[in-house]
């Protein structure tokens, strides 16, 4: 049905262009020409994004990073370039820098390793219904068992694999809501932050109807700087070696 729905939407706009004036043809022609030219921006920036992450990639085998005497090697650093590129970006930081890149690839797979650690330290396991209900939810982003199972097979993975590394998440999960509390947002604190975003922008809604949100995010901002102290604590406690 949602097909079919777009299908009528495209058939109706190309009757509408079919029926305006030369004028308006040569707007939708200049729309058009700005919109390919952003979609070739767009893939230019990725293909220039996807060399860069290529070019830092390391020998598989090569230590990068030594954590309390526990080897990281290039295979792991390889599969954390692409997520360090897209914390950068979202952040708005320069992809192209190099040793910025391979530094937050590096923090990242030291606190993973840190955070780990601790896990194995105070023998935190998963209970196998949180793992099932892991499994699930990644399942249902496929269409079906087959394009699941083909999924699998294409990472060279098998369910037991992926059972293991989504029983290592929930260990996270598990550890982090051991370590850090819930915190109160008063609503003091978020009509501050909402006058704050209100001076930033002329057209916003009541603070009623978004107060919820406000307080959500806060909660989260609160949660990551007790996350980020909890890291840096563990760090300081511990012997990190970069080797690359």
């Amino acid at each position: 049905m949602k097909k079919l729905t777009l299908l009528l939407m495209a058939l109706v706009i190309s009757l509408l262009a079919a029926c305006s004036n030369d004028e308006e043809n040569a707007q939708e022609n200049d729309q058009n020409s700005e919109q390919q030219q952003a979609q070739e921006e767009l893939a230019k920036q990725q293909q220039e994004q996807q060399e860069q992450m290529e070019a830092q990639k390391v020998d598989e085998a090569e230590p990068v990073v030594v954590v309390n005497g526990e080897e990281i090697k290039g295979d792991a650093f390889n599969e954390a370039l692409p997520q360090a590129f897209s914390s950068l970006m979202s952040s708005g930081q320069d992809t192209s820098d190099e040793e910025l890149v391979k530094q937050q690839t590096i923090d990242m797979l030291v606190n993973q390793e840190l955070v780990m650690q601790e896990i194995e330290k105070q023998e935190i396991e998963a209970p196998d219904e949180q793992v099932d209900q892991s499994l699930e939810e990644y399942k249902s982003q496929f269409e079906d068992e087959e394009q699941y199972k083909a999924s699998l097979e294409e990472n060279g993975d098998t369910e037991e694999d992926l059972r293991e590394s989504l029983a290592q998440q929930v260990k996270m999960q598990v550890y982090l809501q051991n370590e850090v509390t819930e915190p109160e947002v008063t609503d003091e604190e978020a009509k501050e932050y909402y006058e704050q975003l209100a001076s930033q922008q002329e057209d916003i809604q009541n603070y009623e109807e978004v107060k919820d949100q406000i307080k959500e995010l806060l909660v989260q901002q609160k949660q990551n700087e007790e996350i980020s102290e909890l890291l840096a604590q563990l760090k300081e406690n511990s012997e990190v070696e970069t080797k690359i």
